[in-house]
């Protein structure tokens, strides 16, 4: 992941905004009215961020109506850039609406985008959630609430 920050020529440390559960390692450039130097060697020592949370919540949250007695629930998968620690996966939970309980399966595999849960109703909305999660638990943002509807085909 690159990134680039300017910092005037007094500047002899800087703080940086890192993403948990990253490994960093650093190279600086020089810059003046000539124009950009190449770019230092990289740093041998590594940089390393604590895991946390994720921060986010898988975008895009739909169903797809094309298969009957389906709920079939799609998103699109997270970066691997934003999943903050070890064992990410999805929680993806549903309800008939004006329900209260939620039924919940996880998607294990976080390059995965869908679960297709089976249903007894044509064309019925649901309510539907889906969370990302790690090993230190689910994310800081809290999931919001998609319409969407089972399958009429």
């Amino acid at each position: 992941h690159d990134y680039d920050e300017q910092f005037d020529g007094s500047t002899r440390v800087a703080t940086l905004q890192l993403y948990p559960w990253g490994t960093y390692s650093f190279r600086v450039k020089a810059r003046n009215v000539m124009g950009s130097s190449k770019p230092s060697a990289t740093t041998t020592r590594m940089c390393t961020t604590p895991p946390d949370r994720p921060d986010r919540n898988p975008t895009n949250v739909r169903t797809r109506t094309d298969t009957k007695k389906t709920l079939a629930v799609e998103w699109t998968p997270m970066n691997r850039l934003y999943y903050h620690g070890t064992r990410f996966r999805y929680q993806v939970k549903w309800r008939l609406k004006g329900t209260f309980t939620w039924d919940s399966a996880y998607v294990n595999d976080p390059n995965q985008g869908f679960l297709d849960i089976e249903t007894n109703d044509v064309y019925t909305v649901y309510e539907i959630q889906v969370k990302a999660e790690n090993s230190l638990g689910e994310a800081h943002q809290p999931a919001f609430i998609y319409l969407g509807h089972s399958g009429e085909s």
